[in-house]
């Protein structure tokens, strides 16, 4: 394969993988609200339980730590690869594009009333996840002693 080819598989990889934590980040914030709203129940009285915007505005706040937490490593090892910060760069714009693409819709079903901002703060802790990652020094990679390459082909 050519460095070109790889290079973009890699690209296809960190885009496959960030799209799969977004899922199962989904998949968390939904057992999140299902967990809060059971472990609250019993001590509701009279209707003074957690509301939907509340459960909704908790299962966001998770899933805008975990994506940046998620993003800074996933981005450290990509970049720990590939070297290329150019590459790195394209590949988490490219990234987080297609990662809303699919959150969007998803956030749409929130109960929250702008259904059209609700991704705005999850693409805000994307980049606040990646971007750091992207431009740190090799001795700063969390990656840099490890052997774990996933990224080259």
């Amino acid at each position: 394969m050519r460095a070109a080819e790889r290079a973009f598989a890699a690209a296809l990889a960190y885009m496959a993988l960030s799209g799969l934590l977004l899922l199962v980040q989904v998949v968390l914030a939904g057992l999140l609200i299902l967990a809060v709203n059971l472990a609250a129940r019993p001590f509701c009285s009279e209707g003074v339980c957690p509301g939907p915007l509340m459960l909704d505005s908790a299962a966001f706040a998770f899933m805008a730590v975990a994506t940046a937490l998620s993003q800074y490593y996933l981005a450290s090892l990509f970049q720990r690869s590939q070297r290329n910060r150019a590459l790195t760069v394209s590949t988490v714009l490219a990234a987080l594009f297609v990662t809303m693409f699919v959150f969007a819709p998803l956030a749409a079903r929130s109960r929250f009333e702008a259904y059209w901002l609700a991704w705005l703060p999850l693409a805000a802790a994307f980049l606040l996840g990646a971007l750091p990652a992207v431009f740190q020094r090799d001795a700063e990679n969390p990656w840099k002693d490890s052997g774990t390459d996933i990224f080259r082909f």
